[in-house]
C-alpha cells in the first residue's frame, strides 16, 4: 500500500467515527496524474446523493502533462467523480449525515496492493476547540515524558 496524499488538516479538526475504503471512477489521465502525485485533497467532502450515489466534491486532479487537449477535450480539474461503496454502505452514510452532525470527509488516497486507487473516507464530527487543547496537552506531557527517559537512558 503506498499512500499518495494525506488530508492532515482532517485528523487535526475532525474527530474520525468511522472509516471506509473506497474506489473511484475516473479516467486514464486522471489516473496516470494520481499515480505521478499531483491531486489536493486538503478541500475535498463527499455528498451523497438522492439516487444512492456518493461522490467527492471539490478534489483537485490536473491535467496529466502528457495528456494533450486533443484527445481529452475540455477538461475541468475539480468535477465531481463518483466513489464505488456498497449501496448498504451508502444507505448507511446517508442516514447518519443526514440526520446528525456528522460530515464525510477524505482522510487519504492511497494505491492497493492490486494498484488500484483507492480513497478512504471518513465519518467525522467536527472538534471543539476545549477538546482540542486537551489533546494537544496530551501529546506535549508524552513527548516530555519521552524526552526525559531519553535522557535518563543515555546518560
Amino acid at each position: 500500500m503506498k499512500i499518495i496524499s494525506t488530508n492532515k488538516r482532517v485528523l487535526h479538526d475532525y474527530e474520525v467515527i468511522e472509516k471506509y475504503t473506497a474506489g473511484l471512477v475516473l479516467k486514464w489521465y486522471e489516473v496516470k496524474s494520481i499515480k505521478s502525485g499531483y491531486v489536493n485533497i486538503t478541500n475535498a467532502w463527499v455528498k451523497v446523493r438522492m439516487d444512492g450515489t456518493a461522490w467527492i466534491e471539490n478534489i483537485d486532479i490536473p491535467l496529466y502533462k502528457k495528456a494533450s487537449l486533443a484527445q481529452i477535450g475540455n477538461y475541468e480539474q475539480k468535477w465531481p467523480r463518483q466513489l464505488l461503496l456498497s449501496k448498504p454502505e451508502i444507505r448507511k452514510l446517508a442516514e447518519r449525515t443526514h440526520k446528525t452532525g456528522y460530515t464525510l470527509k477524505i482522510i487519504d488516497i492511497f494505491i492497493n496492493h492490486r494498484r488500484y486507487i483507492k480513497i478512504t473516507v471518513g465519518l467525522v464530527k467536527l472538534m471543539k476547540k476545549v477538546d482540542k487543547k486537551t489533546i494537544l496537552k496530551e501529546k506535549d506531557q508524552i513527548r516530555d515524558a519521552d524526552r526525559e527517559i531519553r535522557n535518563i537512558v543515555f546518560k
